[in-house]
């Protein structure tokens, strides 16, 4: 995970054992709480196992509903005309622009060129490689990886 994300990575879920169980008396504990932490985002399947206490077979290992949860980073980031210490920007709060960097014209003028965009409520651009283009000419076929397109100074 690169420098500048955080993860959301608290869930906290309430078990009915009742639910899970086929004894029909009424079990011991009503409900219990477990909250997991995850360390990565991405998606994941949450399950928990425990003992369920049966008066005819004893022990019984019995299971929670399953749960399915995507753990989304957090993009933080300090702007140096805010006088904040940070900001932070869930991934479903972000606001993106394309823009295909060829037509911007040289980088001198792109600061007028885009003005307009971070104006119209987008707080993100994705810009087109800016690297010297392949045969095809697509934006996304390079030349040379290593090189900036003469184009754009």
């Amino acid at each position: 995970m690169g420098e500048g994300w955080s993860l959301s990575t608290e869930y906290l879920e309430r078990v009915n054992p009742a639910s899970s169980s086929s004894d029909a008396k009424t079990p011991m504990v009503t409900y219990f709480e477990y909250r997991v932490s995850f360390e990565e985002s991405g998606s994941f399947f949450v399950q928990i196992e425990y003992s369920s206490q049966d008066s005819a077979t004893g022990n019984q290992v019995a299971y929670s509903k399953p749960s399915y949860l995507n753990v989304e980073p957090i993009l933080s980031f300090k702007r140096d005309d805010v006088h904040l210490d940070s900001q932070q920007i869930h991934c479903k709060e972000l606001s993106i622009m394309s823009v295909l960097s060829r037509c911007l014209g040289s980088v001198d003028r792109w600061v007028d060129v885009l003005k307009p965009v971070s104006e119209q409520g987008y707080n993100a651009i994705h810009y087109t490689p800016i690297q010297q283009y392949g045969q095809s000419l697509s934006h996304y076929s390079l030349a040379d990886q290593t090189k900036i397109d003469e184009h754009f100074f």
